[in-house]
């Protein structure tokens, strides 16, 4: 949800990679944008229950991530909040940094940190979601 007029361009970033996504697999499905005076102010998609990675995830994380860069796509904010283990497989969370006719480089980068980010236990990346069985 867009709180300030500032996070809209966020909002527009999430929805043109949900598009981008769809039928991949690979997120959540996005289901409607929420309107608020006329203009668009957040996404809704669909619910799914799972949990934030951690570095026993990482093969399947990497495994996500090598189906994303597939697409040409870097998700360029590959922190632990943002992949949701399911019992299906990975779901990848908040495109907002997402990059599109990404670089090799760029996505070897974002492979060779991922061992890094999947053990750090800040909240750093956790957005403000609510905690939840105190993670």
């Amino acid at each position: 949800i867009a709180r300030f007029e500032w996070e809209i361009p966020y909002i527009e970033q999430e929805t043109r990679a949900y598009r981008l996504l769809e039928g991949t697999g690979l997120a959540p499905r996005f289901l409607a944008h929420i309107h608020e005076n006329g203009r668009v102010m957040g996404l809704l998609l669909e619910k799914l229950d799972g949990r934030f990675a951690s570095i026993e995830d990482l093969n399947d994380c990497e495994a996500a991530l090598k189906k994303l860069h597939a697409l040409g796509l870097v998700h360029g904010d590959a922190n632990r909040y943002n992949f949701l283990i399911m019992e299906e497989g990975v779901k990848l969370l908040d495109f907002h940094s997402l990059q599109e006719n990404a670089s090799p480089e760029s996505m070897s980068k974002e492979l060779e940190s991922l061992s890094t980010q999947l053990v750090d236990e800040s909240v750093l990346g956790r957005g403000f979601r609510p905690v939840v069985d105190g993670i």
